[in-house]
């Protein structure tokens, strides 16, 4: 799966995460009808991008800002997901991929689910994240 963002684009979007070093909660990445969506703590955005990505992916906050803080040299930002992780600027961080729900289609403009799906061997206290958190757009 690899999916390609322009630098600019994403940068502005997650302008919040990147302005200063604070620990970030987990990222999703979602890619539908054209439209990345990248929900990073109270940033929900969705930016231009081109690929292939059917399922949602969940990686480090941490990871996605210093991918974004390190531009590319052609300005195209490419991410892909190869043996349970995610690469992209020389930089790579675990990631888990599940289905989309049937709601979660960008076309239905319904609910966005953010659960944060943990292993055990990744996080610790990861039986704590048992919940989903379901927010309406």
């Amino acid at each position: 799966m690899q999916l390609t963002i322009d630098h600019k684009a994403i940068k502005r979007a997650l302008v919040w995460a990147t302005r200063k070093r604070r620990p970030l909660p987990d990222a999703v990445l979602s890619f539908d009808q054209g439209m990345a969506r990248v929900q990073l703590g109270p940033i929900d955005s969705e930016v231009p991008a081109a690929g292939y990505w059917p399922l949602i992916a969940h990686f480090s906050g941490n990871w996605l800002r210093a991918v974004v803080k390190t531009p590319p040299a052609d300005g195209v930002l490419s991410i892909t997901y190869q043996g349970g992780r995610v690469f992209a600027g020389g930089f790579s961080a675990p990631a888990e991929l599940r289905y989309p729900l049937p709601e979660e289609s960008f076309s239905q403009g319904a609910n966005w689910c953010a659960a944060p799906i943990a292993k055990s061997f990744d996080r610790p206290n990861s039986h704590k994240k048992q919940f989903a958190t379901i927010r309406k757009n």
